[in-house]
This record gives structure tokens, C-alpha cells and sequence, in this order.
């Protein structure tokens, strides 16, 4: 899987702070009909974009796989 784009979250003292922004930003495309949730086959969430886009939400940081 090669990655295209990454945010790294967790440096820093304000790492829970960026991790729940990030979720929630997640969230909100979701229950505004423009993503749906997938857990991968690592058991790791990925945000589907309906324009195409694939994100993989990782412990660390999130990444754009596609």
C-alpha cells in the first residue's frame, strides 16, 4: 500500500486534541452524506470519501491510501 498523504497527530502536547478534531471532522463528512466508514481487513478504520478518496485512521496519525 503506498501512502500518498499523511497527517502525523501524535507529536506534541496537544496530540488527543488533533486526534479528536480529526475524528470529528471525519464524522461530520459522514453524517453529511459524503463518506462512509470501512473497517479495513487490519481491522483499521478507513473514512470513504464518495468522491473516491480512501483514508486510513491509524493510531499515530491518518493517511490518504488512495
Amino acid at each position: 500500500m503506498e501512502e500518498i498523504n499523511k497527517i502525523i497527530y501524535t507529536n506534541g502536547n496537544n496530540e488527543k486534541l488533533y486526534k479528536h478534531f480529526i475524528e470529528s471532522c471525519c464524522q461530520e463528512l459522514v453524517e453529511s452524506g459524503k463518506a462512509y466508514w470501512i473497517n479495513s481487513s487490519e481491522r483499521t478504520p478507513e473514512l470513504h470519501l464518495n468522491t473516491g478518496e480512501v483514508f486510513m485512521l491509524l493510531e499515530e496519525g491518518i493517511t490518504r491510501i488512495k
